[in-house]
């Protein structure tokens, strides 16, 4: 299977759209909690500065030690990386993938996550700098002994 399918079958986006409609929505991975919790999440994260601290962005791609199974994200063996949640954010029009990508950066800095998985939906073929909607599924990655110090390695790309 494809990773931008697998992706697609992680996020719960199964079929594609024509239209997305407005959405700004956050739910937390883990123990249940009331939706309130993550309303009050949405809601701290409209005034967060976007640039607080460094957010790593893997478009269509996965980072190190984090895989597919079974239409699952989950951490391999031997990280300790955090799946925090999933985040999913429309204007309800077409619009650039930088303002897209500050709400993404947004939400990070507020569950303190430092990286996230990101596909765009609906970017047309005559101007693929925009996009109707985002999805991300925000990480904390951890670094492994192997890592630490050394250059940074991308994901897995498609």
């Amino acid at each position: 299977m494809c990773l931008v399918a697998a992706l697609s079958l992680a996020f719960g986006c199964g079929r594609p759209f024509m239209h997305i409609d407005p959405i700004n929505s956050y739910r937390a991975y883990g123990e249940y909690h009331p939706v309130a919790v993550d309303e009050e999440v949405v809601r701290r994260a409209a005034t967060a500065n976007p640039d607080a601290a460094p957010i790593r962005l893997f478009q269509e791609s996965l980072p190190p030690g984090i895989r597919i199974s079974q239409s699952t994200l989950e951490v391999e063996p031997g990280y300790k990386h955090q799946l925090l949640g999933k985040f999913a954010f429309s204007t309800g029009e077409e619009v650039s993938k930088d303002i897209l990508i500050t709400q993404v950066k947004r939400m990070c800095v507020t569950t303190g996550a430092n990286a996230a998985i990101i596909l765009f939906r609906l970017v047309p073929n005559e101007h693929q700098d925009r996009a109707q909607a985002i999805e991300a599924v925000l990480v904390n990655l951890q670094s492994t002994e192997s890592e630490r110090g050394a250059t940074p390695v991308p994901g897995t790309s498609l």
